[in-house]
């Protein structure tokens, strides 16, 4: 009889160790973030330990004639029996937790490896990264030497790499400005030369009150310009004797 409860006791002790691993498998399958996967030799443990309760169990009970406590008995025989259905099904139910846990295991290592493998592909060599201090460098020497549109390029690459780079940042606001002033000082130029095509071919039509006045603006553009001095105090005689 003695013999019977010990038996029944260390069967539902592993019925509730096996409980808790199920619970811990679901656990995991539910989770993963969870880092705390059971090892070989732990899962291993428990399967050997149910099989050894299992083989523990008798199949029938033999009572000796004269056992006056038969209900006990068939009692403990009907709870043994339960014991055993129950660890038979935790068993599968733990099986099936287990295979499908490392199916998503392996899946997640698939992903992170390709995952790993498209990063390297997409990355560039260190080697051919600009290393940021030589940038501002070449960047800066290019603005002295007056190279603004080679420093603009520089100094954009170097914000590239840096975007919070302040000294980057002010190179290309004023490279970008001494490009303004430089397409401006351009079309000056441009616009100057017209006019004194235009001041010249007054002079030839005998316009010359518009030539006195183009060339006195001319001389507005280019105080020190002689040869304009000229042209505007021979426009002004040629208006003086028009008008005589």
């Amino acid at each position: 009889m003695s013999e019977l409860r010990n038996l029944l006791r260390e069967a539902k002790t592993s019925l509730q160790d096996l409980e808790n691993l199920l619970q811990k498998a679901r656990s995991i399958d539910q989770t993963q973030n969870d880092h705390s996967v059971l090892s070989r030799e732990e899962l291993q443990s428990y399967f050997d330990e149910t099989l050894k309760i299992l083989e523990r169990l008798p199949e029938n009970l033999r009572v000796e004639e004269g056992i006056q406590q038969r209900g006990e008995i068939k009692s403990l025989h009907l709870q043994m029996e339960e014991v055993r259905i129950k660890l038979e099904e935790y068993l599968g139910q733990v099986e099936t937790a287990c295979e499908h846990n490392l199916e998503n295991l392996s899946e997640c290592i698939e992903s992170i490896n390709l995952g790993e493998s498209v990063n390297v592909e997409a990355s560039p060599p260190a080697s051919k990264i600009p290393n940021l201090n030589e940038l501002l460098s070449s960047g800066e020497v290019h603005f002295e030497n007056k190279d603004y549109d080679a420093c603009l390029t520089v100094m954009t690459q170097a914000l590239e790499v840096d975007p919070s780079n302040s000294e980057a940042a002010h190179f290309v606001v004023e490279a970008r400005k001494k490009l303004e002033d430089q397409h401006l000082e351009e079309e000056l130029v441009i616009t100057i030369e017209n006019l004194k095509k235009e001041a010249m071919d007054q002079f030839d039509r005998e316009q010359y009150k518009e030539c006195e006045g183009t060339f006195r603006f001319l001389c507005e553009l280019e105080p020190k310009n002689r040869t304009l001095q000229d042209y505007l105090e021979l426009s002004r005689q040629k208006v003086q004797e028009t008008e005589a």
